[in-house]
């Protein structure tokens, strides 16, 4: 396998990828997008991509759709999505390809997720799909594919995107059949300045990996919620009490600065003023003072 992917920027968006080379695989489980490939990234590589995707080009309209797609000669002449041509066999009709996915996440909003396992197996050498716990949605047979017909030589799991999101609970499916951890998981991003994908692991998230321009201030709030589930009310708590001290911290200075401009100056000249030279550096110190005042006190 070649090192980082051949990905392009299409709509403004751009690409996040963890991945995993150097070993055989033989399926890979996530709660999100997942990528098996083989071969190199030339024209001659195969892949095995499932997921969520929008694409008002494929489906006429804006909204959050499973999909899946096959090739094997690096999307030249074989291959498409759902059950567009020949190649995914669907053997379970309770979940079409192509659904539609709903409730989806939304900033300041419940978070929704969906799991899936695409694994080969042993016997045949079909590679099978499952969605969510129980659903094994159909396979593609091991004969569309050359470098997959054994394994694969490199796992993906990414998106292109728009908005900071996450991938969790990502895990490889081994020689014998068994999902375990991944091992040195790799990242990819396109404009590393720009945003960022960030990998950890624990907890009920097992191995997961966060990516987007906010991705630090992501991690840094998903660890203290974990721990602390009063976190939003405690935050609340908190800017309430700082906005009081900043406010009563501000009225103080520039009342103790009036005070001391007022003693200060000689008697004013008959006739109106308008000399507003020590009102400004004194509100001004009574801005900062305030706003670094308030932050000690949470």
């Amino acid at each position: 396998m070649s090192g980082d992917p051949d990905l392009l920027n299409e709509s403004g968006h751009q690409h996040a990828i963890a991945y995993v080379e150097g070993d055989k695989y033989y399926g890979a489980k996530a709660t999100m997008n997942i990528w098996i490939l083989g071969g190199s990234f030339g024209q001659d590589l195969n892949s095995i991509e499932a997921g969520w995707q929008v694409s008002p080009d494929l489906y006429g309209d804006n909204n959050t759709r499973l999909f899946t797609y096959w090739t094997s000669d690096a999307y030249q002449a074989t291959g498409c999505y759902n059950l567009l041509c020949s190649g995914f066999i669907q053997i379970n009709n309770d979940i079409a390809m192509g659904a539609t996915i709903y409730p989806i996440s939304g900033y300041g909003s419940p978070q929704y997720d969906i799991s899936l396992l695409v694994w080969k197996d042993p016997k045949e050498g079909n590679w099978w799909m499952q969605f969510g716990n129980g659903y094994v949605l159909g396979y593609w047979p091991s004969f569309l594919f050359s470098y997959l017909a054994e394994s694969a030589s490199m796992i993906e799991w990414g998106a292109r995107f728009g908005k900071a999101s996450y991938f969790r609970n990502i895990e490889v499916v081994d020689g014998a059949n068994n999902l375990r951890a991944p091992g040195d998981v790799g990242t990819f991003t396109e404009q590393s300045n720009c945003y960022d994908v960030h990998t950890g692991k624990g907890g009920d998230w097992g191995n997961y990996f966060y990516y987007g321009g906010l991705v630090k201030t992501l991690i840094v709030y998903r660890d203290i919620i974990e721990l602390n589930p009063n976190y939003y009310d405690n935050v609340l708590a908190c800017l309430k009490m700082r906005l009081f001290a900043a406010v009563a911290i501000a009225v103080v200075v520039m009342a103790s600065s009036a005070v001391e401009t007022a003693a200060a100056a000689p008697a004013p000249a008959p006739g109106p003023s308008s000399d507003a030279s020590a009102t400004v550096p004194a509100f001004a110190a009574a801005s900062l003072t305030a706003i670094l005042f308030g932050f000690l006190f949470c």
